[in-house]
């Protein structure tokens, strides 16, 4: 295939169309990261669109389940093909043929086309290879090249330009496992068709019906000038006669009129679309305007909630504070009445102090000549010796069954006993905390050190201070034994 048209060569959509392919082919070759065998045997404009748009209607069919739309039969799809503005000749023709060969795209039992998994794996691969230009934005974008070459806006090699250099700057390399990811994500339907799919679509039909109404009349404004400015001379035995002039006429008109029709109905389609939308932006803010009103009636509730909880909590801290005055004031009439019964207990023993002083005095009135060994005897036996183990018991008096006396301390659980009186003095020798009451050889009563070890003794019931200090001055005051003198006789010889 020739690089550029040849010298005073016009060009033609399908030349056009083969450079622009070439180019496209090169670019994804040289991005798509997999084997050979992975991918189709061409990457062109007519089998890019063969694949896109069959996955277009797959995922039509995915998100409208409730009314799916139907499924292409072949002529459907080829004239679906020839509506976004493919030329329908020799190459488009073998191109639906191989991908329906080559299992990209399937047909059942009533002609009904499906796409299979090499098709879902081609779409994944381009979708992840431009990204910026997924679905019908990469067809879109593949036809509007060519219609600028072929409508002289921009010329070929500028084009080509154009064509290689969008393509390197939107495209990106693609791995198997990459475009197999979101192959994935589209047969599961996780990843809805593009919004502008549909509207790319319809804008592609819409162009391609006007060029065809514009093609359409410039030859027919070519053929009217044509027949008025020429003379039409016989050149074979029998031309065209004035009813078949005249049926290529109505021909002729009612392709236009058909055209006309069609841009009409396109027309019409785009306003439908129009409200469709607006009647969809509308749904949307609805719903965004319930959504909101259901928030704002969760915060609320949510508010209420938490008032609520604030009123309980209120509540139970002014009753745990009505709890806490009240035992505070039972606690504080505890400690009046406590204190009341400690000022009438210390009060009753004053007075029982007061009173056995008074008892005391009158006793020491009336003993004025008894002997003071006496006295003390009888003071002693009428005080209460405290316990001298336990310290806290009181020593008592006690009779055994058999008539003998014995002392004891008053406490249940305090283990002193004793067959002697005890005495609260302590012993001179081993400070034994009591003496006991003994009977002296002489038949006087006196003190003793109960431990075994402990020989202390006293011929009278004094305490031992006194009784020492009275052996002391009684030892100073003895007159002295006057020492004999020894003399010595001489024998007399």
């Amino acid at each position: 295939m020739d690089a550029e048209a040849k010298p005073g060569e016009e060009l033609t959509p399908v030349f056009v169309r083969d450079q622009l392919d070439e180019i496209l082919a090169k670019e994804i070759t040289a991005l798509l990261d997999v084997d050979s065998g992975d991918a189709m045997m061409s990457f062109n404009l007519a089998s890019i669109s063969c694949i896109t748009l069959i996955i277009e209607k797959e995922r039509e069919i995915k998100q409208y389940s409730d009314f799916p739309p139907e499924r292409y039969t072949k002529e459907s799809f080829v004239n679906e093909l020839m509506d976004i503005g493919l030329e329908k000749d020799d190459s488009l023709e073998r191109t639906v043929d191989s991908v329906l060969s080559k299992g990209y795209i399937g047909s059942d039992s009533k002609g009904e086309l499906k796409a299979e998994i090499p098709s879902f794996m081609m779409v994944g691969f381009l979708d992840s290879m431009f990204p910026g230009m997924q679905g019908m934005n990469l067809v879109a974008f593949i036809l509007q090249m060519n219609d600028e070459v072929n409508s002289k806006r921009k010329t070929l090699e500028l084009a080509k330009q154009s064509f290689t250099s969008t393509l390197k700057s939107r495209g990106v390399s693609v791995s198997k496992d990459k475009a197999k990811e979101k192959v994935s994500e589209i047969v599961s339907g996780s990843v809805s068709a593009p919004s502008q799919s549909k509207e790319i679509s319809r804008k592609l039909k819409k162009d391609n019906l006007n060029r065809l109404s514009s093609i359409i009349k410039n030859r027919k404004k070519r053929s009217e000038d044509s027949s008025g400015n020429l003379k039409i001379k016989d050149v074979f035995d029998k031309g065209p006669s004035k009813e078949e002039l005249e049926a290529r006429k109505a021909e002729i008109k009612k392709a236009e009129e058909a055209a006309g029709k069609a841009a009409e109905l396109a027309k019409e389609l785009a306003q439908k679309d129009e409200k469709i939308k607006e009647a969809e932006e509308a749904a949307k803010q609805a719903a965004r305007q319930l959504k909101e009103i259901e928030q704002r009636e969760k915060q609320l509730i949510a508010a209420q909630k938490e008032a609520l909880k604030s009123e309980e909590k209120a509540s139970q801290l002014e009753a745990r504070e009505a709890q806490m005055a009240e035992r505070e004031a039972q606690l504080k009439a505890m400690e009046e009445r406590l204190k009341l019964e400690e000022e009438q207990k210390l009060q009753r023993e004053e007075e029982a102090k007061q009173k056995q002083i008074q008892e005391e005095e009158k006793q020491k009135a009336s003993k004025a000549d008894e002997d003071i060994e006496s006295q003390i005897a009888a003071f002693e036996s009428e005080l209460t010796m405290p316990c001298p183990l336990c310290k806290d018991g009181e020593v008592v008096s006690k009779t055994t069954e058999k008539g003998k006396e014995f002392f004891s301390c008053t406490k249940p659980d305090c283990r002193f006993v004793s067959w002697d009186k005890p005495y609260h003095f302590e012993c001179p020798l081993c400070k034994n905390s009591f003496l006991t009451e003994t009977t002296t050889p002489d038949g006087e009563k006196g003190l003793k050190c109960p431990r075994a070890s402990c020989s202390y003794t006293q011929n009278n019931l004094f305490d031992p201070k006194q009784n020492m200090m009275a052996q002391a001055a009684t030892s100073g005051s003895a007159p002295k034994k006057k020492k004999k003198r020894v003399v010595r006789r001489r024998k007399r010889r």
